[in-house]
């Protein structure tokens, strides 16, 4: 092999390289690019939207079900407090002058 042959066939692989990269390059940037990213990510969120709508047409006491679980959860302070018992509270507690806890308070009109 002669040096020209060597360097033509080096020439020939450096230039292969240089596009196979420059195709590389292009598409990450096409990836990357936020605005198709910002398209997936709606799309993707649409059809997730759209599945769990599908799914709860086919399971509607599982969605009752969850709703009110999830109610339970966040009114769970204001339906401890309706359940709750009042203590009595001991005489001395109450200090001097105060009238018995059993005894209802007098409603004057």
């Amino acid at each position: 092999m002669t040096a020209a042959i060597r360097l033509a066939a080096a020439e020939a692989r450096v230039a292969a390289a240089r596009d196979k990269l420059t195709r590389d390059l292009a598409e990450v940037q096409e990836r990357l690019d936020p605005r198709l990213i910002a398209q997936a990510a709606v799309e993707q969120g649409r059809e997730a939207g759209l599945a769990g709508v599908e799914t709860a047409r086919r399971n509607p006491q599982a969605v009752a079900g969850a709703a009110g679980l999830l109610s339970v959860f966040l009114l769970r302070k204001p339906i401890r407090r309706l359940f709750r018992r009042k203590r009595k509270v001991p005489a001395e507690a109450r200090g001097p002058g105060s009238p018995p806890s059993d005894i209802p308070p007098i409603q004057i009109q």
